[in-house]
């Protein structure tokens, strides 16, 4: 996972490098042949870093078209610049010093995109920033106690072990929406009077109502019911009844956007709302769509 990383990155740097630096880019120890100068490139500490948004989550990561579970961390990079023959030739290693610096703060270097380009397709890694940090020259590096030329640099992203299989989860059947274009339309068809007979109402919810959104090739379900309580002004239940409600509560199956229902008016004036809601799947009302008051004159 993380030596993946140092891997890249060197070899990334070790082709884009000018000369006298171009191919000379490794991982510690170092294995380059001859006495030209070398650059190492290594990750010096690792720490566990938050996901985005405090995600936990596995990752869709490059490898694995199901999600993996990766490690999330924030690794500091030191890049070390040594001189080739004479070793002290600090002219040297700050030539190599600036163009590293410059390197790591191109574009696509800073994004991770040039880690991913040319990359295996399953690289270990996934690196979502590159931040240059600090560098250190010493001014005379022939001192025994002189500090070696690096410059420093943190990569955070994801991380996992190659080849490791994405977890697959359990596959979408179907989602079921539904919804309804407002306006909403009651029409009574009768005027409402105390004491006489019941009075059918429709009510006509406005063009685009759609049911379930079917996954698969599946066919769509139907719309489905509608749910209509009457109550007064208070939200109390109403002074006139719904034919055939239960718990002031009557559903009706909408079809070609209509929907009809029998509000029996009281015996005296009232002013009374029909509430219209969704079901809710189980035989009551669910989410409100919209209201229509009833007002019942005197005979």
């Amino acid at each position: 996972m993380i030596s993946d990383f140092e891997r890249r990155l060197a070899d990334v740097l070790s082709a884009r490098l000018p000369a006298p630096f171009t191919g000379r880019v490794d991982v510690p120890p170092g294995s380059l042949p001859g006495n030209g100068p070398r650059i190492l490139v290594g990750v010096t500490q690792v720490q566990g870093a938050d996901g985005q948004f405090g995600s936990v989550r596995p990752e869709v990561v490059p490898g694995a078209n199901d999600p993996r579970r990766v490690l999330r961390l924030s690794c500091a990079v030191t890049v070390e610049v040594r001189a080739g023959a004479p070793a002290n030739n600090r002219t040297q290693q700050m030539q190599g010093l600036e163009q590293v610096m410059y390197l790591l703060d191109a574009p696509d270097l800073r994004s991770g995109q040039a880690l991913a380009s040319g990359a295996p397709a399953d690289p270990g890694f996934f690196i979502q920033s590159l931040t240059l940090g600090a560098s250190i020259a010493p001014i005379d590096p022939t001192l025994d106690d002189a500090l070696p030329v690096t410059v420093s640099a943190r990569a955070d992203g994801y991380f996992w072990p190659i080849g490791v299989v994405g977890q697959a989860g359990i596959a979408i059947g179907e989602i079921r929406l539904r919804g309804a274009s407002l306006p909403l339309a009651v029409a009574a068809a009768a005027p409402l009077i105390a004491g006489a007979p019941p009075v059918n109402l429709t009510v006509q919810v406005g063009v685009g109502t759609f049911g379930t959104f079917a996954l698969i090739d599946k066919p769509a379900l139907p719309f489905g019911s509608l749910a209509f309580s009457v109550v007064d002004a208070g939200g109390r239940p109403g002074k006139g009844t719904l034919i055939g409600a239960v718990d002031n509560v009557r559903l009706v199956p909408l079809a070609d956007n209509t929907a009809t229902v029998s509000y029996d008016p009281p015996d005296e004036p009232a002013e009374d709302v029909l509430v219209v809601m969704l079901d809710d799947g189980a035989g009551g009302a669910g989410i409100e769509i919209g209201r229509a008051p009833l007002r019942v004159r005197g005979a």
